[in-house]
């Protein structure tokens, strides 16, 4: 039979121990290239032949085993050393007759340069052993990340494996980074003891992450009870007290927001604007529920307010509101949710310097609240307090907003930009009240915005990053300010 190279690999069910295997096995190491050594018949087992070719990360090939003379059912036994440094799948496969073939192909997770001995076992044919050569990762490949935030001068990223990795200043050593320093660091190191995480956010100073068990774990600054266990300040993760069915988070400056899987949402930290929405300005240094709220999808958190969206696409918000941030026009305050006017097919949800953005279904997107620099992105610098339709988006699948900025990324992968452009160093430095297109990134998936930087992840797994750099944020082991995207250094 002959292998379809362009098969979805499937390593799910993959073993790293000894198994039976007589056919198709699947690549799936990102960045590794790995192939069967010379000569091109690497070895045979009386009438085996296992057949060689070079295998490319993301470009499957098949290894030829050939079977001769004919014995239909033979089983093929593969055993490597060292031990658990490649795989193979599926588990159990049969070698066809004489004249047949089958392809294994084998993936590793290793990423130093190395040879690995496999020994082939077939009854009746004898044993052999040929050599894979794995080599080295390229510079910048490793963790695969999924998804990025970004705070006041650092950024964190959630790899695919569940745990968690920050870079940039730690402020004053307030341990916002949570590996157990009080130290910035202009490359990415790995958060502390989190290996299962499925979400994360960024406030100014600290960052708060969920977890697979629905516990949710955070780090840093502590002023205002923002980490949520009653205490204080913390480099390292410590859990938010009482909280164990969450499925996302938010953070902002001072407090920090989440959906439990029952729609309710809970917040802690600062509410002196109400942005806690229990219907108090008194603050709390564990979660407490949000008033009158039990379908909620999804969260954003701003300085002095939060928004959230209903299942049904609507959306609220409450707290500090001088600028029309909570987009039910008015401009006075609440410490309970309020539903923003005009919006009833909202995704999701983003909060800036006093400003929200909101993707709809149909990907248009819409902007209310603070408008100085553009930030609202229809064409004027003039205050909103209803939602109105940022010009030219209508194919947006991922949203943005920081500090007088706002970021959008469309289907096709391109990232559009608009508002404040002093510090985020995109196109032209007066910035723009209609989006605009940056350059040098095709193939991202979502982004995020800090003070004055952004972050942003590709397809690939890749995290890019540009505007201010004075701490390290944007992670490729520089402290210059760059004017367009550049890669962050990924830990192998």
């Amino acid at each position: 039979m002959t292998e379809d190279p362009n098969r979805e690999p499937d390593l799910r069910n993959a073993e790293l121990k000894r198994r039976s295997v007589v056919g198709a096995a699947a690549w799936a190491a990102p960045a590794i290239v790995l192939s069967v050594a010379s000569p091109a018949y690497a070895a045979s087992i009386g009438r085996i032949v296992a057949r060689s070719v070079p295998i490319k990360a993301g470009e499957p090939k098949s290894t030829t085993l050939q079977l001769s003379p004919a014995a239909d059912g033979v089983p093929l036994t593969l055993t490597v050393e060292p031990d658990g440094a490649i795989s193979w799948s599926p588990d159990i496969v049969t070698l066809p007759g004489a004249g047949g073939s089958a392809s294994v192909l084998f993936s590793t997770e290793l990423r130093e340069a190395q040879t690995v001995l496999v020994t082939a076992v077939a009854p009746g044919y004898g044993t052999a052993t040929f050599s894979l050569e794995i080599e080295a990762a390229p510079s910048g490949s490793g963790a695969h990340f999924v998804s990025v935030a970004a705070g006041f001068v650092h950024s964190v990223a959630l790899a695919a494996d569940g745990t968690v990795w920050a870079w940039g200043g730690n402020n004053g050593g307030l341990g916002e980074l949570g590996n157990g320093s009080t130290t910035g660091s202009n490359v990415p190191v790995q958060v502390t003891g989190l290996d299962s995480i499925m979400s994360v956010a960024v406030g100014d100073v600290h960052s708060v992450a969920v977890a697979a068990d629905g516990t949710v774990w955070a780090w840093g600054r502590n002023s205002w009870g923002e980490l949520g266990n009653g205490s204080t300040d913390s480099n390292v993760p410590v859990q938010a007290t009482g909280l164990d069915s969450i499925t996302s988070v938010a953070a902002a400056s001072s407090h920090s927001v989440a959906v439990a899987a029952d729609g309710t949402v809970w917040a802690w930290g600062k509410n002196n604007m109400g942005e806690l929405g229990d219907g108090s300005t008194t603050g709390s240094n564990v979660p407490v529920q949000v008033t009158g709220l039990d379908s909620i999808t999804s969260i954003a958190a701003d300085d002095g307010n939060s928004v959230a969206v209903a299942a049904d696409g609507t959306v609220w918000a409450w707290g500090y509101n001088n600028r029309g941030q909570l987009g039910n026009g008015s401009t006075t305050g609440s410490n309970v949710p309020v539903q923003v006017t005009g919006l009833d097919s909202i995704t999701s949800v983003a909060t800036g310097g006093s400003h929200s953005v909101a993707l709809a279904a149909d990907g248009t997107v819409w902007a209310w609240g603070y408008n100085n620099r553009g930030q609202l992105g229809n064409g004027s610098t003039t205050d909103s307090n209803v939602p109105v339709q940022v010009t030219g988006l209508d194919s947006i699948t991922s949203i943005a907003a920081g500090y007088l900025r706002s970021v959008a990324v469309a289907a096709d992968g391109t990232v559009w930009v608009w508002g404040d452009n002093n510090f985020d160093f995109w196109g032209d430095a007066t910035g723009s009240n209609v989006p605009v297109k940056l350059g040098g990134l095709d193939s991202i998936t979502s982004v995020a915005v800090g003070i004055f930087h952004s972050v942003a992840v590709a397809a690939d797994g890749t995290v890019w990053a540009w505007g201010d750099n004075n701490g390290g944020q944007l992670g490729n082991d520089s402290t210059e300010n760059s004017l367009v995207p550049v890669q962050v250094l990924t830990p192998k």
